[in-house]
């Protein structure tokens, strides 16, 4: 029996050896084919959905906790300086600013004033004036002269002239009576007769080589030359005053008159005449003078000479 055995057993372990040589040597041809075709068809759809669950957990922690404390201690000061200019500010709230606030102080006192006059801004001529209290609506051009006693209220630029003669209120020596036209300067005595007239001649030449020829104009006082007047090159200006009863211009022409031009202007700045002068009297006109500018009731209708006796 054990005969049996023991070969059996050899035979066994002989045939486990050559299992294992046959095993582990490797085989020289490969299985298969190699192929540069991919294993499975690709899908032709993308798929937008993600390849794996989204978490809603951060994946790490902080990496600092944040601090409630802010870093600066809060300031209640304003950033900038706040303005001083009076166009701007309100010191007291009440809507009106301080350059046209009375008391910008005091916000019951909301009147626009800026002159503090007590005239509000729309009512007062000037509101930067508190010495002007006059309303617009008593001077109608806001120069200061209330409508009554202004001759032109429309215009600012007229004087206080209440007879509207031309002559202010501080020089007329009658502002409510147009017909007297003297001033204080000329009428002493304030009676409406002037001692002295002045009138004022001014020329040109056209072709700026003067009146040629002898040409000028005369200026005579009760018969007697005061003066002569030409114009040497292009333009020429005199005033003669005179104490008379009566006054001429007279023209002597001279050569090439057409080149000459000529104004007069008498006492009250009219003029009484101008253009191109022709030979004889351009101008007369007939004077009333004070013979006594010291006595307001000379001259009269009596005694226009002052001698004392009647005309």
């Amino acid at each position: 029996m054990m005969k049996f055995i023991v070969p059996l057993l050899f035979a066994i372990g002989c045939g486990e050896e050559n299992l294992k040589d046959s095993s582990s040597e490797p085989t020289s041809e490969p299985t298969s084919e190699p192929t540069n075709e991919p294993t499975s068809e690709p899908t032709s759809e993308p798929t937008n959905e993600p390849t794996s669950e989204p978490t809603s957990e951060p994946t790490s922690e902080p990496t600092s906790e944040p601090t409630s404390e802010p870093t600066s201690e809060p300031t209640n000061e304003p950033t900038s300086e706040p303005s001083s200019d009076p166009l701007e500010v309100d010191y007291d709230g009440d809507g009106i600013v301080a350059a046209y606030d009375c008391d910008d102080t005091d916000p019951n006192m909301p009147v626009s004033d800026a002159d503090c006059d007590g005239v509000p801004m729309d009512l007062d001529c000037d509101d930067y004036d508190s010495t002007n209290m006059i309303l617009w609506m008593y001077d109608y051009d806001c120069d200061g002269i209330p409508s009554e006693s202004d001759c032109n209220d429309e215009d600012p630029n007229t004087v206080n002239d209440m007879d509207c003669d031309g002559l202010p209120t501080e020089e007329d020596c009658n502002d409510e009576n147009p017909a007297i036209i003297s001033s204080f300067d000329m009428d002493s005595d304030c009676d409406g007769y002037l001692f002295e007239y002045c009138f004022t001649i001014s020329g040109t030449d056209s072709y700026d080589d003067g009146w040629t020829g002898g040409a000028y104009i005369d200026v005579v006082v009760d018969g007697v030359s005061q003066g002569e007047f030409s114009v040497s090159v292009s333009s020429n200006t005199e005033e003669y005053c005179i104490n008379g009863s009566s006054i001429e211009f007279i023209y002597t022409e001279g050569t090439y008159t057409f080149d000459n031009y000529y104004e007069i202007t008498d006492y009250n700045g009219d003029m009484v005449a101008s253009g191109n002068p022709s030979e004889g009297i351009l101008y007369s006109q007939s004077l009333e003078l004070d013979c006594d500018n010291t006595d307001p009731n000379l001259p009269s209708e009596d005694d226009s000479n002052c001698d004392g006796l009647p005309d």
